[in-house]
């Protein structure tokens, strides 16, 4: 994420935050967990802290 300073409205890169986009179909049913996801959805939220999340909906037509 690019952050901007308020007093000097410098840009720059985050180091604390992060931002991420995943597209999977909403009818469809999430993939089955094997024991590589789990430890990496364990290592994941050992190591941060999801302040805040949002869900969009998008045409088809802007997945292409």
């Amino acid at each position: 994420m690019i952050v901007r300073d308020d007093k000097t409205h410098a840009r720059s890169y985050s180091d604390k935050q992060f931002w991420s986009i995943h597209i999977h179909g909403s009818n469809e049913p999430d993939p089955p967990h094997d024991a590589a996801y789990d430890a990496f959805v364990k290592m994941y939220r050992d190591n941060s802290s999801i302040t805040s999340a949002y869900d969009i909906c998008l045409p088809n037509s802007s997945l292409k």
